[in-house]
C-alpha cells in the first residue's frame, strides 16, 4: 500500500508540474535571465498585463485541482497556486539581488496561504514550489509532415543562468551561436525556434521535462560538453544530453528523431 500510495503522489507531483508549466506558457509567465519574460515585458509591465492575470488564476485552477486529488481542499491549494504565482513577478526583481530569495519567498507565501484557507503550510509550500521550480527544459520536435526530422533542447534560464537552446546538427539562424550549436541568452527563444520552423513548412512539437533547477545545470554542462555537432546527429546528441540526467538517466542513444521523442514520452508516462 505504501508503495502505491509514493507512486500515486509521484504521479500527481509530475502531473502537477507539466501543468504549472504550460499555464506559464499560454500566459508568457516564464521569465528569462534578463528579467524578462519570453515575449518581453519587464516584471512591472507584466504585473499590469492581463497575461498576469490569467497566470495566477491558472496557477490558482491547478493548485486546487491537484489539492483535491491529493485528499485536501479546493480553497488552499488555490490560494498556494495563486498566491505563489501572484509574487513571481516580485521575486523575478528580488533574485537579481540575491539568489534564490524568489524560491524562498514563493514557499513561504504558498504555506501562508493555504494555512489562511485552512490547510497545512507544509502543502501550500509543495504546491507553490512546484509552480517556481518545475518550469525549465524542453525537447524539441520537428516533422517534415511524414515523419520526424529533427531534435534540439530548450533550457530555460533562471537564477542568474542563461537560457540555452540547443540545436544540434541544426541550421537555426541566430546572431549568438551560428547554426549547429548552443545559443545563449535572450537569442535562445523556443517560441521563435518554433515559428522559424513553422515558417519553413515543419510541425513543431515541444514537451516539457519537468526537471528541477540541478537538472537544468547538468543538462547545461552537457550541452557545453558536446558543442556544435554534425548534421544527421541531433536525436544522438540529445540523448547523450539527457542521458545522465534524473528520471531520463541510462536512455538509450536514438539516431530517429520520432523514437527518441517517444522514448521521452513513454518516461513522461505521457503516451
Amino acid at each position: 500500500m505504501g508503495s502505491t500510495q509514493t507512486l500515486k503522489t509521484l504521479a500527481l507531483t509530475v502531473a502537477t508540474a507539466g501543468a504549472f508549466h504550460e499555464v506559464g506558457t499560454l500566459t508568457d509567465g516564464h521569465f528569462t535571465e534578463a528579467g524578462k519574460t519570453v515575449g518581453g515585458k519587464t516584471a512591472g509591465q507584466y504585473f499590469a498585463s492581463a497575461d498576469y492575470l490569467k497566470n495566477v488564476a491558472g496557477h490558482a485552477v491547478v493548485g486546487g485541482t491537484a489539492s483535491v486529488l491529493g485528499g485536501g481542499d479546493f480553497a488552499s491549494g488555490a490560494l498556494s497556486g495563486g498566491f505563489g504565482a501572484a509574487v513571481s513577478p516580485a521575486t523575478i526583481l528580488l533574485n537579481q539581488r540575491v539568489p534564490y530569495t524568489g524560491l524562498v519567498t514563493t514557499v513561504a507565501v504558498g504555506g501562508t496561504a493555504s494555512t489562511l484557507a485552512g490547510g497545512t503550510f507544509e502543502q501550500g509550500a509543495m504546491t507553490a514550489g512546484l509552480g517556481y521550480l518545475f518550469n525549465n527544459a524542453a525537447l524539441i520536435t520537428l516533422d517534415n509532415g511524414y515523419f520526424s526530422d529533427h531534435s534540439a533542447l530548450y533550457v530555460e534560464g533562471k537564477e542568474g543562468r542563461e537560457a540555452v537552446l540547443y540545436d544540434p546538427g541544426g541550421s537555426y539562424p541566430s546572431k549568438g551561436g551560428g547554426t549547429g550549436d548552443a545559443i545563449y541568452g535572450s537569442e535562445a527563444d523556443y517560441n521563435k525556434y518554433s515559428e522559424y520552423w513553422r515558417n519553413n513548412g515543419s510541425n513543431v512539437t515541444i514537451d516539457w521535462l519537468n526537471t528541477t533547477e540541478s537538472e537544468d545545470s547538468l543538462i547545461v554542462k552537457n550541452i557545453e560538453t558536446l558543442g556544435g555537432r554534425q548534421p544527421f546527429t541531433c536525436a544522438l546528441s540529445t540523448s547523450a544530453c539527457l542521458s545522465n540526467v534524473g528520471k531520463f538517466n541510462g536512455i538509450d542513444s536514438y539516431f530517429f528523431p520520432g523514437n527518441l521523442r517517444r522514448r521521452i514520452l513513454d518516461i513522461l508516462n505521457r503516451k
